[in-house]
């Protein structure tokens, strides 16, 4: 069963390069801790599976996505 919190109702997009194509978030997953995309060129779905702990927690706390970067393979807090 996943559970996932929605980010709709952001004051900006957040959007990220990965693997030379731009994507932004939809969904961040709670209980396998994924990350939830759509590339924007054609809106193809991809799922990427390692967040770190770290940034789970802040997500939770925060409720924001907007200080998250994406570097050598996986996502990080600012």
């Amino acid at each position: 069963m996943f559970n996932f919190f929605k980010f709709l109702k952001r004051k900006k997009e957040v959007k990220f390069e990965v693997e030379g194509e731009v994507y932004k978030i939809d969904e961040i997953g709670d209980d396998d801790k994924y990350v939830f995309l759509t590339r924007e060129s054609d809106g193809v779905d991809k799922q990427i599976f390692n967040i770190s702990d770290e940034l789970y927690n802040k997500i939770l706390d925060d409720r924001s996505i907007e200080y998250l970067v994406y570097k050598n393979g996986e996502f990080q807090v600012k």
